[in-house]
């Protein structure tokens, strides 16, 4: 139990453990203290490192690791497959125009649910031979379920419309995300917590000195 209790003082504030750290020891050491005392001791020491505005900062910056620990085990990461169209009918050339606009309104009718629509994008644009190109991507947690809504989506263009031409480039299985935090947000995280941990200090001492 003493090599407990001295653990726990080390926790204590430098000026504290001067002034009283001895006396504490010798007490429990006395009282002969069971673990409701430990957990006491344990509890005054985060109390006094809480008080103590020099830890401040550092217990901020592990809050904003830990909340960027999270944003990394909740976001996973996000694969993009592509597919380019090359297309015959020379009325879909402007991508503002109502002939592109229904092309695009009939691609994303060949998906189910909002949440597909939002992560597929239609655009069109211009090869290097001048002709009309449509750009057909969508972003998934699986790469292979990436590949297939596009597979999907540029079969439904081939068999629903005069517009399509040739395939440039086929639905691709991507090898890695397009979207990935990676660690980022938890040295981030850190980063900023510090910054306000210690951006809170400087405005206590400034009203403490008034």
């Amino acid at each position: 139990m003493k090599w407990a209790v001295r653990c726990l003082i080390r926790f204590y504030p430098g000026w504290w453990r001067k002034r009283f750290g001895s006396e504490l020891e010798a007490l429990v050491e006395e009282s002969g203290g069971g673990w409701a005392t430990i957990f006491d001791i344990a509890q005054g020491a985060l109390v006094m490192r809480l008080k103590d505005l020099r830890t401040f900062p550092l217990l901020m910056a592990l809050i904003g690791a830990a909340i960027g620990a999270v944003v990394v085990v909740r976001t996973p990461a996000l694969y993009e497959s592509t597919a380019t169209i090359r297309l015959t009918d020379g009325n879909v050339t402007d991508p503002n125009s109502n002939n592109a606009q229904a092309l695009r309104d009939r691609i994303s009718g060949a998906l189910q649910t909002e949440d597909a629509r939002r992560a597929t994008s239609v655009t069109l644009g211009q090869s290097s031979d001048g002709t009309t190109t449509l750009v057909i991507s969508h972003t998934a947690s699986e790469a292979s379920t990436a590949q297939r809504v596009v597979a999907a989506l540029v079969s439904s263009v081939a068999n629903n419309t005069a517009s399509l031409g040739t395939v440039l480039q086929p639905a691709v299985l991507p090898t890695a995300p397009s979207k990935a935090y990676g660690v980022v947000p938890i040295p981030s995280g850190a980063a900023l917590g510090f910054a306000l941990g210690a951006c809170a200090v400087l405005v206590r001492r400034r009203f403490d000195s008034v």
